[in-house]
């Protein structure tokens, strides 16, 4: 998974994370099941707090877009999965 992400804005990091990988999931860069790197990984790209993203991916979590398994950390839920309802207005965490 490539994943794009730059921390450029005058928003809170973990929003920005959050902004740019749900971007991604809307305009279908990343695909449903698709696993997102670990917190720690991803941290580590990032030069931030594995906290900054643990926040950004609970985030995309209480919106449906991602789905957490134990042990295998968090997958993205296919855009078209029938019966589950986005709420894009819902405000962040």
């Amino acid at each position: 998974m490539e994943l794009s992400i730059s921390l450029t804005g005058d928003s809170a990091k973990y929003i920005q994370i959050y902004e740019e990988i749900r971007q991604s999931i809307l305009a279908r860069r990343l695909l449903g099941h698709e696993q997102l790197p670990s917190k720690r990984a991803l941290a580590r790209t990032l030069d931030v707090s594995v906290h900054t993203v643990k926040e950004a991916y609970e985030q995309l979590l209480v919106e449906g877009y991602v789905y957490s398994k134990e042990r295998s950390g968090y997958l993205l839920l296919p855009l078209n999965l029938t019966g589950y309802k986005r709420n894009s207005s819902m405000r962040l965490l």
